[in-house]
């Protein structure tokens, strides 16, 4: 079998959109909750909003902290030269997300499941237990939000199409049809 390789770039408009637009305004709202927290409101404001300064600092602090660190990754893959998807015989490189699956064997893929989520895209990866569980234990850390993940959309992996020079569509059909051909090989 010749090793056929497909590379798939990211689309580096939409993660510059993504990064500056919308990573730099829910950080900006994180910080911006902290500063109204040391202000007091005029009555009427006050009845309607009735916040706890300590809990608009606490949930501010959460904010900045998750989305400074999905911005480090934004930008990170910003200026990255690897490709956000490497597709060969062997299997799957996911490197769409900040916490990718990494490589994914073919033998260890049941199927993909399209999903949409307000305006992100994305392909969830289904694989057997075997290859959960071993990504489990290796990546203890990850596991709550692997579990999130597993519940939400059947798989704790996704490829995120919405940051790749692909149409959805497309993606899954080529995926689709290097499983079944890979599949029939093995």
């Amino acid at each position: 079998m010749e090793n056929e390789k497909i590379e798939i770039r990211f689309n580096k408009i939409y993660l510059a959109i993504l990064t500056f637009c919308g990573e730099g305004l829910l950080l900006g709202s994180g910080i911006y909750i902290i500063i109204t927290s040391f202000f007091e409101f005029s009555e009427p404001l006050e009845d309607y909003f009735h916040f706890n300064p300590f809990i608009m600092k606490f949930v501010g602090i959460i904010c900045i902290v998750f989305f400074g660190f999905t911005l480090k990754i934004l930008i990170k893959k910003l200026f990255e030269k690897k490709p956000g998807l490497v597709i060969d015989n062997i299997g799957i490189i996911d490197n769409s997300t900040g916490l990718s699956a990494r490589h994914i064997k073919w033998k260890n893929i049941i199927g993909f499941k399209k999903f949409n989520l307000l305006i992100i895209q994305f392909i969830a990866v289904i694989v057997d237990d075997e290859y959960l569980n071993e990504y489990y234990n290796k990546y203890k850390w990850y596991k709550f939000i692997a579990k999130l993940d597993h519940k939400m959309a059947g798989s704790p992996f996704q490829i995120y199409t919405s940051v790749l020079k692909c149409k959805q569509k497309i993606l899954f059909n080529i995926l689709q049809e290097k499983l079944k051909k890979c599949k029939n090989e093995i």
